[in-house]
């Protein structure tokens, strides 16, 4: 049987999509315990967690799930200030690893037939975003998955503190690409690469128009579940 494993963990990484405030860490529970007590690769999986917090991290969490059980175990802080322990119970921030999962549901949809990763992107997008975002009428999808479409950045330093704060509101994909309408793009498509997280909620778009699902159901039915 081939093992499904999911696998978060908690490292120093900042939303890079929408987000919201939110409450206070609150305190880990007692009770918190999600997994099997005796799962049979426990002393393996923790190995991962301790080489993570030497390694500096303020908390790890994870949760396995395989053929043997689920397995979950937490280790650090939640709340630095506050002394607040991590538990798996604690509400986590993905981050980019959003990136990852976004990939795989993009490459799922070519081997079904449903786009190409060398089609342009404007192919499977409004033409509202396609009119207004510099370069993104010319930007395959394969551009906007390695970071050469050169289409400019939603998320400057002020988003960054913002997020770090929890200062900002929920915000959709569209909304946030609404912001670079007419913004001037970073360089040619394809004469760099350049870490932009615009493109990937340029692919979010892509996954809606194509699935007619949001990302987040597209990423649940196709990758989670």
């Amino acid at each position: 049987m081939k093992k499904a494993i999911q696998l978060l963990l908690l490292a120093p990484a900042l939303l890079l999509g929408s987000c919201e405030k939110e409450p206070e860490a609150s305190p880990a529970q007692s009770n918190c315990d999600l997994g099997i007590k005796n799962h049979p690769n426990a002393a393996k999986y923790q190995k991962i967690i301790d080489k993570f917090m030497r390694a500096g991290a303020a908390g790890v969490s994870i949760t396995i799930k395989s053929p043997e059980g689920v397995w979950t175990a937490a280790s650090g802080k939640a709340d630095l200030p506050g002394n607040v322990n991590l538990s798996p119970c604690h509400t986590l921030r993905i981050g980019s690893i959003s990136k990852t999962f976004t990939s795989a549901v993009i490459l799922k949809l070519q081997e079904e037939g449903k786009l190409n990763i060398n089609d342009l992107a404007c192919k499977y997008l409004p033409e509202e975003y396609t009119r207004n975002i510099r370069n993104l009428e010319k930007a395959t999808i394969r551009d906007l998955l390695q970071h050469t479409s050169g289409v400019h950045e939603y998320l400057g330093i002020g988003g960054l503190l913002d997020i770090l704060n929890l200062s900002v509101r929920r915000q959709s994909a569209e909304e946030n690409l609404r912001s670079i309408f007419g913004k001037k793009a970073r360089f040619e498509v394809g004469k760099a690469a350049q870490y932009t997280n615009s493109n990937y909620l340029i692919l979010a778009l892509v996954i809606k128009n194509v699935t007619k699902k949001t990302a987040y159901e597209a990423v649940t039915d196709m990758i989670i579940n």
